[in-house]
């Protein structure tokens, strides 16, 4: 038989298998092409819904921590600054207005509950509370962040006369240089280290507010405003 013949008898079966095998590759090319392009979109979404989250609460985390205000508190002739730095936990007097509330300082707690939530307390700092670092009954409270696996704070400075990064800050003279702020969530994993400067020192010029709980409740002042202090904030909570 010769070439002409084979050649108008149709293909050949090696000529069948190539043209499947190739087929079979362009399909395997294409199918995997579909996918890198799937993932690469969804990790694209990801990364913008993290980053969405990263400005919200850092954003929110940072206004607030970095305007701590060094309110001191006197209570039987002791004290006390208005400040108390744990590993999970950071309660701070908030130099700036908290969005639909009056003005004035407020006291801030930022912690990590049970159930993976990083919550937000606060509540006006005002002369009859029987404790400034104890959340009252009225606190207001809102969840920033569900699924939180972890978020560690540290705080740098001088505290029991070693300068340098400490787990918890007890000081009740001077407040920390910074605040460090590491988050892990369960969906996007660690998040990039904050590190926030605290712009406010009790031992230098700066006004000072002292509070000290009233003898009696006649003695409270309920109204309470130091306006001056405070500033817009239009983009809080």
């Amino acid at each position: 038989m010769t070439t002409r013949q084979r050649a108008g008898g149709g293909f050949t079966l090696v000529e069948l298998l190539l043209a499947l095998t190739l087929t079979g590759l362009i399909m395997v090319a294409l199918y995997s092409g579909l996918r890198v392009g799937t993932r690469a979109s969804d990790a694209a979404e990801t990364r913008a819904a993290m980053t969405e989250d990263q400005r919200a609460v850092i954003g929110f985390i940072s206004r607030r921590v970095s305007r701590t205000y060094p309110l001191v508190w006197l209570d039987q002739g002791e004290q006390q600054l208005v400040f108390r730095g744990g590993s999970r936990s950071l309660i701070f007097t908030a130099n700036s207005p908290i969005r639909g509330e009056p003005g004035g300082l407020y006291i801030g707690a930022i912690e990590l509950v049970s159930g993976g939530r990083l919550v937000f307390t606060y509540w006006r700092a005002e002369p009859d509370l029987d404790d400034p670092l104890v959340a009252p009954e009225d606190a207001r409270r809102t969840v920033m962040l569900n699924h939180v696996q972890d978020a560690l704070f540290s705080y740098y400075g001088k505290s029991r006369r070693v300068t340098g990064w400490h787990d918890t800050w007890n000081d009740d003279k001077r407040l920390p240089a910074r605040v460090r702020l590491k988050i892990n969530t369960e969906r996007h994993g660690e998040w990039p280290v904050l590190v926030i400067p605290v712009h406010a020192e009790p031992d230098t010029d700066e006004p000072q507010l002292l509070m000290q709980p009233p003898e009696s409740a006649e003695d409270s002042d309920a109204g309470l405003d130091v306006d001056e202090f405070g500033d817009d904030d239009p983009e809080g909570f």
